[in-house]
Formats: structure tokens, sequence, C-alpha cells
């Protein structure tokens, strides 16, 4: 049996895992930090079960087909081992086949692999709290799960775990990320033991229960046995794995879904490896007997088996070698080798290669089709038999006999038998051959341009068909807003109400206004809901739009109903953006933005910050509008998986298959803009340099007269308009801060729709450059994932503060919080190709995007 205590030893810094139970078992020392109801504990079993595999797993193995590698013999004889994958450690006689001829059985006994939990000796574990921040490393915890040092349970915080078996004293990285260790094969074949690891993902507050372990195997085992010619006449002495990889540094995977791996990196120290000292007689009588006993598995790191080879040596010093050539070694598996003679018969050959670079495309994820592509690279197929000293060789036909279709939604292979998908329309070698010893080269074609639309006329027309309103109030007798989303043609109208100052309930929503600096356009201080000074002289117009069409029309003030009325015809309704408002003279009382977009514009994504704050953000922008938009119509990558097979083969042998995916990616390319906001004010600006761009005027105004010319651009004069004006869109706040999130109150300035509020200023503080993709490509802008959540925000440039210019569209990204940063100064986000900004201070003077989160946030 083997040795109870080893080594993974790295180059430079060695692991030392030993399973410990002896005197130094930590099961139950009465401490009450492990036995209060505060402390971490572990309930532990094996989610990897190595035991006797049943009827269903024997099943699903069976799909996978054994290969024969020829074996070449110093003393001439012809062998082959035939290689076998199984899930688990392989179940094999515990007694040698030198000692008795037993037959395999799946119900054999394992010496020296953990298979219970009783069996398990100490591990160690680790744990970090939600946002990345270590809490504890490598404490020691036995195998009932009670940890040598106390730790508690942090009430505020989701905590993570993780766990190797058995316990070491180093060799381990462990940081906000998750945990990796360095390993190393023993050399001593009958020293080498079972690597197991657990990881649970995040695990909410609070949380009393003892914190599931479920421990999985990191190796692979390999094991040998005899086919069912094994009439050597010789006896084997020692078998030899060469050139494989014996050290490396396994990560462990951040979470505890069924069936998730860590992975394997930095493999080195490639050598050889021997199980000297058998005395095994490979006779008839040996035939499916084992040659390893159950005590003499290889354990090995998982790797590409490219360039190991397998040597058999026999007592009188003659051996056998089989290159591998090809195949992996795959963690928690185990490869069976068995050896045999075998007649001289025909080896069926069937080569296929797609090779994924960048010239000869198409072939995987990392090397897929562009969006517009419509031919893939090339690839081959070599398909004969021979012989096996290949001094006779044939060809053989072979067919496509299945195409499989990706199916992103449910993460599978959709089998549609011979039918080939709509979108791949032909295979230049078609759907069979002849065969040939030499490669037949091919492509495939793909239709790309019946996939690719207009993605903005398809939006502008989700708004032409949608039903007409008729006299329709936007705020339906409730909330009013500064901002109001329109999707679809009729006729509308806004209550002559002071922006957000009617709450839902149609109340005076005074909170927003009740404080200085709230004013009308004259400056005095607001006091009431409704605007005054509306007479039978006052009038509407259109401050500016951002489209070509009469997107608003027949505007009026129906002074009796106190209401704005307008008209959105539906030839001219698109996406885009209009400002109106009511005035007496030249002089505009109050102005309100018109968003004319889906209503699914308004749909949220719930994005957590730093501090696990959850912000319900819109899907888009405030004011975001496509210019241009083309792509395709798939928004995931579309794929298909092509098996070919020959058409004959060694009778009672399955045919020999191969496969090769096709891969294309989705895309698009778009211009795109949104509205622009001077920090504090109600007032939307075009992000677009045309007939809609704003007055640009030098600043050192009033509130009041901003109000008046909602069309102007205010730029920074050396003070700021706003100077000292704290509040504008955080109502309460009296000085220069740092406002938690769920502290904003909306204010009767605040620019967003019924519904929604100003960001607070740690609103962005969850995305970084790690976590954003830059979407160069096609159009700029950022996707953060956090959470599992994917967020985008599109590089929508700005206005200067000193000139009103719009710059940066496509390269850079800035959007405002609630939050004054300074006196003159605003928090926001801001982003390009270089990095990320979630929380910085900006001249108010500036006109950003703003990205509004639901006001219950």
């Amino acid at each position: 049996m083997r040795k109870n205590k080893y080594f993974l030893a790295a180059l430079s810094a060695a692991l030392l895992l030993s399973s410990c139970a002896d005197s130094n078992d930590i099961a139950g020392n009465g401490n009450s930090g492990r036995t209060g109801s505060n402390g971490i504990r572990f309930s532990v079993d094996l989610g990897q079960d190595w035991q006797g595999e049943g009827a269903p797993a024997r099943a699903a193995l069976a799909k996978s087909q054994p290969r024969n590698l020829q074996m070449t013999s110093s003393s001439g004889l012809q062998a082959w081992l035939q290689e076998t994958t199984l899930t688990g450690i392989a179940e094999r006689p515990s007694a040698s086949a030198a000692t008795e001829a037993t037959e395999v059985s799946d119900e054999a006994t394992r010496a020296a692999l953990v298979t219970t939990t009783s069996a398990m000796s100490d591990f160690s574990t680790f744990c970090n709290k939600q946002g990345g921040t270590v809490y504890y490393s490598n404490v020691k915890s036995s195998n009932t799960g009670v940890l040598e040092e106390e730790k508690l349970w942090d009430d505020d915080n989701p905590m993570s775990f993780f766990a190797v078996h058995p316990y070491a004293s180093s060799g381990f990285t462990h940081n906000g990320s998750g945990v990796s260790l360095n390993f190393s094969v023993n050399s001593s074949v009958a020293a080498q033991q079972d690597l197991m690891y657990a990881a649970t993902g995040s695990i909410g507050q609070p949380y009393r229960a003892s914190v599931p372990l479920s421990f999985r195997h990191a190796l692979t085992a390999v094991s040998f046995a005899f086919g069912s010619n094994p009439d050597f006449d010789k006896t084997i002495s020692a078998i030899t794995l060469k050139n494989v990889y014996t050290s490396g540094t396994y990560t462990l995977p951040s979470g505890s879904t069924s069936g998730s791996t860590g992975t394997w990196s930095n493999l080195a120290g490639k050598t050889d490896i021997t199980l000297s000292g058998l005395s095994v007689p490979a006779n008839m009588g040996a035939a499916n007997t084992a040659i390893t006993s159950a005590d003499q598995n290889f354990l090995m790191i998982p790797q590409d088996l490219s360039d190991v080879q397998i040597v058999i040596t026999f007592s009188d010093n003659s051996t056998m070698t089989s290159a591998l050539t090809s195949g992996t070694w795959t963690q928690g598996t185990t490869k069976v080798y068995k050896l045999s003679l075998k007649p001289d018969t025909w080896t069926y050959q069937l080569t296929l290669n797609a090779t994924a670079s960048d010239t000869n495309r198409g072939f995987s994820d990392d090397y897929p089709l562009a969006y517009t592509a419509t031919t893939t690279g090339n690839y081959s197929i070599t398909s004969y038999r021979y012989v096996e000293d290949k001094n006779k060789q044939q060809a053989v036909p072979w067919k496509v006999t299945k195409y499989e279709e990706w199916d992103a939604a449910n993460s599978e292979w959709d089998d549609r038998g011979t039918t080939k998908p709509a979108w791949l329309t032909a295979l230049s070698l078609g759907e069979s051959g002849l065969g040939g010893t030499s490669a037949a080269s091919g492509n495939a074609t793909v239709d790309a341009a019946s996939y690719i639309i207009d993605k903005k006329a398809a939006r502008d027309n989700t708004l032409k068909n949608a039903t007409a309103k008729s006299d329709y109030d936007l705020s339906q007798g409730g909330e009013t807003a500064n901002c109001y989303v329109i999707s679809s043609p009729g006729t509308y109208k806004i209550p002559l109400i002071y922006g957000n100052a009617r709450n839902s309930s149609g109340a005076a929503n005074t909170v927003c206004f009740n404080t200085n600096p709230f004013c009308d356009y004259k400056g005095a201080k607001l006091t009431q809901k409704e605007i005054k000074e509306v007479t039978a002289s006052t009038t509407a117009a259109l401050v500016w739009k951002d489209v070509a069409t009469d997107i608003v029309t027949d505007l009026a003030v129906d002074v009796a109903n106190n209401f704005l009325t307008f008209t959105v015809p539906q030839a001219a309704i698109q996406q885009g953006n209009a400002v109106v408002g009511i005035k007496n003279g030249n002089d505009y009382l109050w102005s309100w933005h018109l968003w004319f977009a889906p209503e699914s514009a308004l749909a949220t994504i719930a994005i957590n910050n730093y501090q696990n704050q959850t912000q319900n953000f819109t899907t888009e922008n405030l004011g975001f509008a496509w210019d241009t938009w083309e792509g395709s119509t798939y928004d995931v990558p579309r794929k298909v998986r092509i098996t070919v097979q020959q058409t004959e083969g060694n009778d009672g042998a399955p045919l020999q298959t191969a496969q090769f995916t096709i891969v294309q990616t989705p895309g698009a390319v778009g211009t795109f803009h949104d509205t622009k906001y001077q920090f504090g004010r109600k007032d939307a600006f075009s992000g677009k340099d045309d007939t809609s761009k704003p007055n640009i005027v030098d600043g050192n105004q009033t509130y009041a007269t901003a109000i008046k010319n909602p069309g102007t651009f205010y730029t920074y004069g050396g003070s700021d308009f706003l100077t000292n004006l704290y509040n504008a869109w955080a109502a309460g706040n009296s000085t220069a801060s740092s406002v938690a999130t769920n502290a904003i109150t909306k204010t009767v300035y605040d620019p967003c729709p019924v519904g929604f509020k100003m960001p607070g200023s740690n609103a962005f503080t969850g995305f970084s450059k790690s976590n954003g993709t830059w979407n160069t490509p096609s159009y700029g802008g950022y996707n953060f994932t956090v959470g599992g959540n994917t967020i985008f925000f599109p590089a929508a440039g700005y206005r200067g503060n000193t000139n009103g210019t719009l710059d940066g569209v496509g390269a850079y990204g800035y959007v405002w919080s609630a939050v004054s940063g300074s006196s003159i100064g605003g928090w926001g986000l801001g982003f390009y190709s270089g990095g990320v900004d979630p929380q910085s201070n900006y001249f108010r003077a500036n006109g950003f995007s703003v990205r509004p989160v639901q006001e219950n946030n």
C-alpha cells in the first residue's frame, strides 16, 4: 500500500500535502467558536463518486470510443494498447496478475484513493469576502468539518470558501480572485496520492448552517491491464511513462456549479516516471486481468499527450513502445491501457484537420468568422486503411453523418441529423468522398448577407408600427418629470407642472423643490407644483430636435386644462430627441425633453457597486439613439459541429469518426448619440453637432436665466453659475460629498423620466477595466460585466466646459452622478480604452451623459 504521507514539491516552492490522521487531528476539541452558532464549520462529502459506476454511467462511457495504439517492439513482436477513458478512478483487482488471474471487475476494490469522507485526513481551507477581500488563508480543518482556528461569520458580507485535501502548510497563492497551488508529481508511483479540491461560490448572509464542501479529484489516474490476447510468453518487469509533465499550477474553480473544475497551468518538469519491481507473466492465462494492482495507479497531472510515450519493459530487457501522438489526460478520469497481441488486420485511419488560426479561420471560438465573412479557412480530410507495418494502404470512403447546431440558450448541441443549418450553405468537399492517403482540402461557405439587417431601421419601425396614442397624458395623472419617453405615434399632452413637482398620487412633491435654489424662470422660489403665469398669451414652441423629420407638430397650450399638447406623426417618428417648452414672449417658463425610443430603453439591469448596493440602471443612456446601425440578426456566436465517418471498418469495431466546428460571431457597426447635461441643470442638449447643437454662451448666469434659455449651453467662465449649489440634483445635500446611492432624493431639476433618478456618486464603483470589454471593432463603448450581468455604456463623448464643443464620440464616455464633488465640480464616471475611473470630480459646466437608476434604489 502507498505511504500515508507524500510530497508535492514544486521547483521553487515545495507544497507539502500530508494526510494527518494522527495526533494532529482536530476533530471536535470542544472549542466554543467551532461549536457555537456563529462559528464557521463544514459538512464534507465526495461530490465526485470514485465508487463503482452504475449502469447509467457505464452507458454514458460507451459513447467515448476507445482507440488502438500500435506498439513498436525491440524484439520484433507486434502488440497493441487499447486506450479507454473512464470517469473516476477505475476499479481494478487488488491482486496483480503475477499472483492471481482475476477478471477485471467494476466491483473490485481500490487502494490509496479517497473513497469515503472517513478516509479523508485534515485539509486546508481558505475564505474570501464579497468583493475579493481575503478573510482567512490556509486554516486546517478536520474531515468532520471542524476548523483548527476559530473563524466567525461576517453577517454583513457574503463569503466564499475553498479547500484542498490533504492539508499542506505552504505552496498556496491566495488572493481576492481565488486559490492556486504549486504541485509536483512524486517520482515514486507508490508514494503518489489523491489530490482533491472544493469550492463553494458565494454564500449569502446571515448563514448558520454547515458550509457544504463537495470534494472533487484534480488528477488523472493511469492504469494498465491485459487485453484478450496477451500471449507474449514473457514477464513484465516495468512500465514507464516517458516525457510527461510532472509539475504545474492548479487554480481552483470560483464556484460550486456541479461538475465545475479548476484549471492547470504552467506545466513543466517533463521527465520519465517508471513503475518498476513488477513481475507479471504475459501469457494467455493473464487475459483480461490487471497488470498494475490497485495501489499502483499512476496519479498524473492532466495534460496533452502529443509527445508522451508508454514503454513496457520485460524481464529479458526487451521493450515495447507506443507514441501516443494525440489525446489528453483529463482530471477526474482514468485512462486504462490494455496490452494485447493482435493479428495482421487492417487499421483504419481518419484524420480531419481544421486548423484554428487567423489565416485558416472559422474553426474555433478563438478564431471565428466575422459576421460579414462568407468563407471559412481550409479543412482537410484523410481517410484510408493500412496493414500494421503500413506496407499496404487503401483509400476508405467517408461521409458526413451528422450536423449539430449550438443551442446557446440551453448550452447544448442540437442534433440536426444530416440536415445542415440554413446559414451553412455548402462544404466544398461535399458530404462524401472516396478518401485516400493524401489529404483532400476544402472550405465551407456560409450565408452572411441574409443574416445582416439595418438594425436602426428595424428599431425605428417598432416605433412607427406601435399602436397610436390619442390625447395621451404622459404623466397618466400621476408623477411628472422633465423627460418623457415616447414609443408610438399619436397625440400627447404634458401637464404644466414644474418638472418632478407632482408625485404619483397627484399631490405636490414638496421635498423636491421646497429648499433653495429651486426657482422659476424669474428666480422666484418655487412654492407650488403648477407652473405660474400661464395665460392665454402663453405659447408652445420646439426648442430643438435632433432628427430631420417633423417629429413634433401641432404644439399648443391648453390653458383651460393646464396642458402642453402636441402630435407625433407616424410618418415622422423615429429614435431621437426633442425639447419642447412653453413661453411668455421670448422667455421659456419651463421645458421638457421628449425621448423617442422603444419601451425597452427603460428596462433595468441590476448591477452591484463595490459597496454591494444594487443599482437598477436603465438599459440605455438618457436620450440614446442610433444614427446608423447595421449588424447580425443573431446576438451570440452561431456554431455548427460536423461529424465525418468512414463508411467501413473492422468487424465488430466502431467506425472511425472525426469532427470539426464552424464558428461565426455576431457583430454590428454603427454610430450613435445621446443627450448631454450640465451638472445640476434639467435641460437636455443635443449630442450631435448639426442644426440641433446648442447656443454657446459664457457662464456666470443665474439658474433662472438657464430656465428661460433651455437651448443655451453656459460655459465655465471662471465661476460656474452653479457654484456652491450642492443640492440641484440631490435634495437636502448641502456640501460636497460622496452621498451613498440609496440616499439620493430626486429634485425638481432631475432630468430623468418618471420612476427614475440621477445615480449616487458611488453607483459606478463596481466598474473597472478588469470587468469591462472595449468594443472598438464595431462601435465605441464598454461592456461592464458585474455579478453575471452585463451593461453597455456607449463612448458618447462630451461637450467641453470651456467652449461647449462636442468631442470624444466613440472614444470617451462621461456620465454624471447626482452628487457635487466640490463647489464647482460634480462626481461622475469616466472611461476610455486605456482605463476606467468610476468616481471622479469634473467641472459642472461639462456636458456629460446621464444613466438613470430606479427611484426605489
